[in-house]
């Protein structure tokens, strides 16, 4: 598989005026991820089944149960290409009422992606 490279911002990357294509697993998953944890289910008119259901599970729901939510996320990174497991997966609800997660996967290839609340979506690096 292959995607075109994109900025932190999600934006295609056309710094070399061209479009990159990335072939690199990590990127192109932690790419992906990122997407799909930005897409709000039924934002998209051609395919309202695509993307996050926050409206029904998160956003203005009293009380969210974050059993079904972390299904919902863990099934969300176990769907995106390349992803073999999860290692590490931690969801939680502050005083404010802010959901805020974080998830480390392991790739087919044995990298391993990381990314969730306030932590970007890329490839961790080991050494």
């Amino acid at each position: 598989m292959a995607t075109f490279l994109q900025t932190t911002s999600g934006d295609l990357d056309l710094s070399a005026n061209n479009l990159t294509v990335v072939t690199d697993p990590g990127i192109e998953t932690a790419q992906k991820l990122r997407n799909l944890f930005l897409s709000v289910q039924g934002e998209w008119f051609l395919d309202t089944s695509l993307g996050i259901p926050y409206f029904q599970y998160i956003w203005g729901v009293k009380n969210p149960n974050l059993g079904v939510v972390g299904q919902i996320f863990k099934r969300t990174i176990q769907a995106a290409p390349y992803v073999a497991n999860i290692s590490s997966f931690t969801l939680n609800l502050d005083a404010k009422r802010q959901l805020h997660f974080y998830f480390s996967a392991v790739l087919t290839n044995g990298q391993v992606v990381e990314g969730g609340t306030g932590v970007p979506f890329r490839v961790k690096v080991t050494q």
